[in-house]
């Protein structure tokens, strides 16, 4: 971990805000901590029959690990190097490896924030990426961000976009596959759209407002960027009469909830949703019950939501 101005500036400013010894000695442990997440196991073996931790390494907050938990996770397929993958944490960052996990570099400690919710790699430039400050699993340990983070240069420096939303926390990033200046974005107000990569406040257009303020989760038609489908609720807003799945074949501009098979509104809490890259028209939604959060069911459709099915004998993870 770099020891330089940043970590510097961080334990002046811990500092300078209280004079009670006990929240002096956390800010110098939260440091400690900080200096600590690149000791990564580079010696335990690796196996085809069980999943080895290859790291980032977790912060410990008031008692409990809050960096470690992984938010967002995105591989580099544009260049045939699938051994590039980049993470975003909890409230670590985001990391980046070049090795398949062997060993990994944090590439935003002098932001403003590390909390991050979501991750995104430009299909047509993978130098392109797009990270969301603010984790979205709300909870008594989630933190939010500024707005969205983007390079252009594979992670080496980042910009700070402009944060129409005021809002920080993601739930999804897409970028469309043909243009790295085109993205969309689901979050805690909404999805959204950016034209330009972001770079202005008028880039960006609320698609959802009429509909939800919170959507967990969306995917783009791997054949047709206009085709997507996004999931209107999240961990926390079970019993929304507008939660559910939803459709717009003309790049958000409107959107049809899909009932044919699959419940809606207040049956509905939150939402995941993922599309088979080799059948565009099949897709799975998992649904949490609002009451409970354990799974409700998974339901699946072959022919674009027309009609779905719930799938059976699911375990609950």
């Amino acid at each position: 971990m770099r020891k330089g101005t940043w970590l510097s500036t961080v334990a002046l400013r811990a500092l300078k805000t209280t004079n009670h010894l006990g929240r002096q000695h956390g800010a110098f442990r939260y440091l400690e901590h900080l200096e600590t997440r690149l000791l990564l196991s580079s010696s335990i073996p690796l196996n085809t029959s069980s999943w080895t931790a290859l790291g980032p390494s977790p912060i410990a907050s008031f008692s409990l690990d809050r960096s470690g938990r992984i938010t967002g996770i995105a591989a580099d397929l544009t260049s045939g190097n699938s051994n590039t993958i980049y993470v975003t944490a909890a409230d670590g960052g985001v990391w980046k490896t070049t090795n398949a996990g062997g060993s990994w570099a944090a590439l935003t400690d002098n932001q403003s924030s590390l909390a991050m919710g979501a991750i995104a790699i430009a299909p047509s430039n993978d130098l392109v990426i797009y990270a969301g400050e603010g984790e979205a699993n709300n909870s008594s340990i989630t933190m939010g961000g500024n707005g969205m983070l983007r390079s252009t240069d594979g992670g080496i420096s980042w910009t700070l976009l402009p944060n129409p939303w005021q809002v920080g926390n993601f739930y999804k990033i897409v970028v469309a596959p043909s243009d790295a200046n085109i993205l969309y974005a689901a979050t805690t107000s909404g999805v959204w759209k950016a034209v330009n990569g972001g770079q202005t406040s008028s880039d960006w257009t609320n698609l959802t407002q009429s509909i939800s303020d919170s959507f967990s989760d969306l995917v783009m038609d791997p054949t047709n960027s206009s085709i997507l489908y996004a999931a209107g609720g999240s961990a926390y807003n079970g019993g929304n009469a507008n939660n559910g799945v939803y459709k717009s074949i003309n790049g958000g501009t409107s959107w049809t909830l899909e009932s044919n098979g699959i419940p809606t509104g207040s049956a509905d809490g939150r939402i995941a949703l993922a599309i088979a890259p080799s059948s565009a028209g099949t897709l799975y939604a998992a649904i949490a019950d609002p009451t409970t959060y354990a799974l409700k069911g998974i339901y699946k459709t072959t022919n674009g939501g027309s009609f779905w099915t719930v799938l059976t004998n699911v375990p609950n993870y």
